[in-house]
């Protein structure tokens, strides 16, 4: 049974090592943690939310690389607007992504490549409240995903403007 006043983490990652390894070194520090299971057939944002929600967590850790039927942005989206705090943990080192998870409602974007002691001083600190990014690097990081985003959607709108014979050519 969880003692009162212990911070309920969660964590949605479809590594199983690495959750396990995660898991141990926040329960070793006082934490509960609860495993959001992923599966093929509940892999939608709707069915992981439903999960996640129901474990009641006040932090989730949530990976950035869901799989295809999986959004990550729409679930950090319904966690933070739930009043979990999120942390979004990325193999990608490309900050324009970053910033859509940081406009989505995230605390902070960690990178896999980090510590396992960074990563628990992270959850330490959004745990507690406390603040883990400065509001000029949300800043900046959210509007390089917003240009991002603008940009792709340009090249979406040139390339549905083109004639039959030049998409067969592209091709």
């Amino acid at each position: 049974m969880d003692r009162p006043g212990r911070p309920v983490v969660a964590v949605v990652d479809q590594h199983e090592f690495f959750t396990q390894c995660l898991v141990i070194a926040l329960e070793a520090r006082g934490y509960v943690c609860r495993r959001v299971p992923l599966s093929v057939e509940a892999g939608r944002p709707s069915r992981v939310w439903s999960r996640l929600a129901s474990v009641r967590p006040d932090v989730a850790l949530i990976n950035a690389e869901l799989g295809r039927r999986c959004g990550s942005a729409p679930l950090v989206a319904a966690a933070s607007q739930a009043g979990v705090s999120v942390v979004v943990l990325t193999d990608i080192t490309d900050e324009r992504h970053w910033g859509e998870y940081l406009a989505a409602g995230a605390q902070i974007v960690v990178p896999k490549t980090e510590s396992l002691g960074s990563m628990v001083s992270t959850v330490r600190k959004v745990s507690h409240g406390k603040p883990v990014l400065a509001l000029s690097e949300r800043a900046r990081l959210i509007a390089l995903g917003r240009d991002c985003r603008s940009g792709d959607q340009a090249v979406l709108r040139r390339l549905e403007r083109l004639s039959k014979q030049e998409r067969a050519v592209l091709r």
